[in-house]
């Protein structure tokens, strides 16, 4: 079965990033395929393949999310943010997928102490809107009919997300930068195609980004600045005493240290041999 994991990466920090991430899924995951997307024009070793993007890249990199339906060359593809680790193995994950859906979402996610978020800045979206809100930095989706008309309409609401923005919210509402889990959810909210999972804890990841901005963590900008972060050999990855065994969304460059890279790229080398 043609199965495998995408990351999409185009700055060299995002570069550094993706081969953490891409280590961390074969050290829990040993046959799993992963392939980098990049407009880079280097040839980055360690992926099982390396594809440019077929249509001329936006500026932010997850702007391109509706690009990895053409770019993907998997049948069925999980995609990961670069700024990710594994720290699972999914053999499991990818059954309930590929039995059950064509494109699927989480909607929850975890903070590090793996309880349930609940994301109060989201809450007005919720009741004003009635949007039910998606977590895009891990997703999964095959080639079928349907995901391909997902990625159609996430094209121009990704390009134009300003606009789309602007039309569909009060001026307070609107985001300043691009967003990718509001993109998606718009889209996932528009679409007769559902990419919402029967468990909530389908695709769920722990999410230091909505930690911050749902108040957790007070009188912070950044969570790296308050926790210490332990790797033992790349088996092991701790945020303060908590054990990390799920997928973690770092979001902070400041979690990428070259140790933890040299911890993780040791440990796919022992498994793999």
């Amino acid at each position: 079965m043609n199965k495998g994991y995408l990351i999409q990466a185009n700055t060299e920090k995002e570069i550094l990033q993706a081969r953490l991430l891409c280590d961390s899924i074969k050290t829990r995951n040993k046959d799993a395929s992963v392939s980098l997307v990049t407009k880079l024009s280097e040839s980055y070793k360690g992926y099982d393949n390396v594809i440019d993007y077929k249509f001329s890249p936006m500026p932010e990199t997850r702007q391109n999310d509706y690009q990895l339906y053409w770019a993907s060359p998997y049948d069925y593809t999980i995609t990961i943010d670069c700024r990710t680790v594994v720290m699972e193995n999914q053999d499991s994950l990818w059954d309930y997928l590929l039995d059950h859906h064509n494109i699927c979402f989480p909607v929850q996610c975890k903070d590090y102490r793996m309880m349930p978020l609940y994301d109060h800045k989201f809450s007005v979206f919720a009741n004003d809107y009635k949007l039910k809100k998606v977590y895009s930095n891990m997703f999964y989706f095959d080639k079928s009919e349907s995901s391909l008309r997902y990625f159609k309409l996430l094209d121009p609401i990704s390009k134009n997300w300003r606009d789309t923005q602007n039309t569909m919210f009060a001026k307070q509402h609107v985001d300043l930068s691009y967003q990718p889990d509001m993109m998606h959810t718009i889209v996932a909210n528009r679409i007769d195609v559902d990419v919402f999972p029967f468990d909530p804890n389908i695709l769920s990841y722990i999410d230091m980004r909505s930690v911050l901005v749902n108040g957790m963590l007070k009188d912070v900008e950044k969570w790296t600045s308050m926790f210490s972060i332990w790797s033992t050999s790349g088996k092991k990855l701790k945020l303060q005493n908590y054990s990390i065994n799920n997928t973690l969304y770092y979001h902070e460059d400041e979690f990428y240290q070259e140790k933890i890279a040299n911890d993780f790229r040791h440990s796919r080398e022992e498994t793999l041999n």
